[in-house]
């Protein structure tokens, strides 16, 4: 009863915020309500969506980034993989040299921004509906052992390039060396694996977030029942919250995120997190997190 007033409350203030930002004329960045795509296309770069289907059936978008001046050129490939609970969105959310999908097209590379399942851009499936409890019957196993294969041969297919490079963030680090120990014969496809903050054990992790599903059991059966499997999608309520809350507030914002994720204010643009806010965190299923939470 709480968990739903809650809710409900929170959604009844933002509705109200933007209907008082609407009336007031307050301005905000255009790409809090853009997609990944518009968002490329809006820096002035070309984008391609490619959408690929795994084994399991689960429908993949992938996100293709380069340059003008790249296009005719037979450019080297890199694969950049989020972490748990975001999406391609973090790899451009920052200013242009700050945006490390944009600094390696500059640079001349083709650049792949991969979409684990269960994220914004990645909840297709061949038989199942995303509002369905089945479908959020996966965690980072799944990920490592179906999306990873699915995205390597897929980029390698498409771009006629033998090899690429990869760069994981967190859980795309923890997917990556899952699925190269597992794939010995993918490893000829990765000539370079830079894992930024990669995943092993959480005892030293600090922050709210992991005691709140350390008790996975009751976590998976309670945040099951009231969410069909699915945690923390990005929604329109997250946008106006970005917009007008962490627009007006950052340093409010900034010390939520720090209770959850840890004190790294100093590493953030607080410019853009109205932007970081709109778009993150993009969702993934109450199974993944379990499954996070057992590493402690």
């Amino acid at each position: 009863m709480i968990f739903v007033f809650l809710i409900r409350w929170i959604g009844y203030f933002c509705f109200h915020l933007n209907l008082v930002g609407s009336t007031f004329g307050i301005e905000s960045d255009p790409e809090i309500y853009m997609n990944i795509s518009e968002i490329i296309r809006r820096q002035g770069y070309l984008v391609e969506e490619h959408e690929i289907t795994t084994s399991d059936q689960y429908i993949l978008c992938l996100i293709r980034l380069y340059t003008n001046q790249s296009v005719y050129q037979k450019r080297k490939v890199v694969l950049l993989q989020h972490g748990l609970l975001d999406s391609s969105h973090a790899w451009v959310m920052n200013l242009k040299n700050q945006s490390l999908g944009y600094i390696l097209a500059d640079y001349g590379y083709d650049v792949w921004l991969a979409n684990s399942r269960g994220n914004t851009y990645s909840k297709k499936h061949k038989h199942l509906d995303s509002s369905q409890k089945e479908y959020w019957d996966f965690s980072w196993q799944e990920m490592s052992s179906y999306d990873f294969p699915a995205t390597i041969r897929h980029i390698i297919s498409v771009t006629r390039m033998k090899q690429l490079s990869y760069i994981g963030f967190s859980q795309g680090s923890l997917i990556a060396m899952t699925a190269l120990d597992d794939n010995p014969e993918l490893q000829s496809n990765i000539n370079l694996f830079i894992a930024f903050g990669p995943v092993g054990y959480f005892a030293n992790v600090k922050g709210i977030f992991l005691p709140l599903v350390h008790h996975y059991v009751t976590a998976q059966f309670v945040l099951g029942y009231l969410t069909r499997g699915e945690v923390l999608p990005s929604d329109h309520y997250m946008k106006i919250l970005g917009k007008y809350v962490c627009g007006f507030y950052p340093n409010l914002c900034m010390s939520v995120i720090d209770s959850i994720a840890g004190n790294d204010g100093f590493n953030t643009n607080l410019t853009r997190l109205p932007l970081t806010i709109a778009h993150s965190p993009a969702g993934t299923s109450i199974k993944n997190l379990v499954h996070f939470s057992q590493y402690t």
